[in-house]
C-alpha cells in the first residue's frame, strides 16, 4: 500500500513540475500561432480520449471492430472534422455511444 501511494506522489510531483516549468520558461505570448491554434483544442481532445480509453478498456490490447466505442470515436471523429468544433464531436461520441450500447 505505501509502494503505491508514494508511487503516485512521485508521479503527481513530476506532473506538476513539468507544468510548472512549461508556464514559466515558456510564457504563452512566445509561442507560435499555430501552436496557440492547437492548444484551444488540447482540452476537449485530452478529455474524449480519456473517456474513449475508459470505455473501451477491457483488459486486452483493443476492443473488437464492431464494438460500441469504437463506433463512437469514428463518429466522433468524423463530426469535429466535418464542423470544425471539437464538442460537437464530443457530444456526437457520446450520443453514438449511448445509442449502441442500448441497441
Amino acid at each position: 500500500m505505501t509502494t503505491a501511494v508514494l508511487l503516485l506522489a512521485a508521479a503527481g510531483l513530476v506532473s506538476w513540475s513539468m507544468r510548472v516549468v512549461f508556464v514559466t520558461v515558456v510564457p504563452a505570448r512566445r509561442l507560435p500561432a499555430p501552436v496557440l491554434r492547437g492548444l484551444v483544442h488540447a482540452a476537449p481532445s485530452v478529455l474524449a480520449a480519456l473517456v474513449v480509453a475508459g470505455l473501451a478498456d477491457d483488459g486486452g490490447l483493443a476492443p473488437p471492430p464492431p464494438s460500441p466505442p469504437l463506433a463512437a470515436l469514428v463518429c466522433g471523429g468524423v463530426i469535429a472534422a466535418v464542423t470544425r468544433r471539437p464538442l460537437a464531436g464530443i457530444a456526437a461520441a457520446f450520443g453514438c455511444f449511448a445509442l449502441l450500447s442500448v441497441l
